[in-house]
């Protein structure tokens, strides 16, 4: 099995490129957000358990072993967010590659459709610039926009 920890900012193409994958299984923090109707309703209070409702997912599907394709479909900047996958994914035999989405931050202010405030994307791109992945992890950049 293959799983693809995707990586970039919001607004940088991450849910779209997962989209474009046939036959992955998706896991993805902002599915919690989505109510029955479809609509996307960001909750700052329960983003934690946002975050533990797509590991489980995430766990369950490795586990069934029957999807080809894994994606985690998160904003994954940092290395201790991206750990948790990566570590369990490959402990259980499977192979990892994270792919970074760049796309110039400006055109993710516009693109993004979670209403994340433009100050925080800004943030956010700081942090995911001086951030610095493990060698030894398999990691490809993918430019976008």
């Amino acid at each position: 099995m293959q799983v693809v920890i995707l990586r970039g900012l919001p607004g940088a193409g991450k849910s779209y490129m997962a989209r474009t994958i046939e036959g992955a299984v998706v896991c993805s923090t902002d599915d919690y957000f989505v109510d029955g109707d479809g609509h996307y309703k960001w909750e700052k209070d329960k983003i934690h358990e946002a975050h533990k409702q797509c590991f489980r997912q995430f766990l369950r599907t490795l586990q069934e072993g029957t999807a080809q394709v894994v994606i985690v479909d998160n904003t994954n900047l940092l290395a201790w967010e991206i750990a948790p996958y990566y570590q369990l994914a490959e402990s259980l035999g499977h192979q990892v590659v994270i792919v970074t989405i760049e796309a110039p931050v400006e055109l993710c202010k516009r693109r993004n459709v979670h209403q994340c405030p433009p100050e925080v994307i800004d943030r956010r791109y700081r942090a995911m610039v001086l951030e610095q992945l493990p060698p030894y992890w398999e990691h490809i950049v993918h430019r976008s926009g």
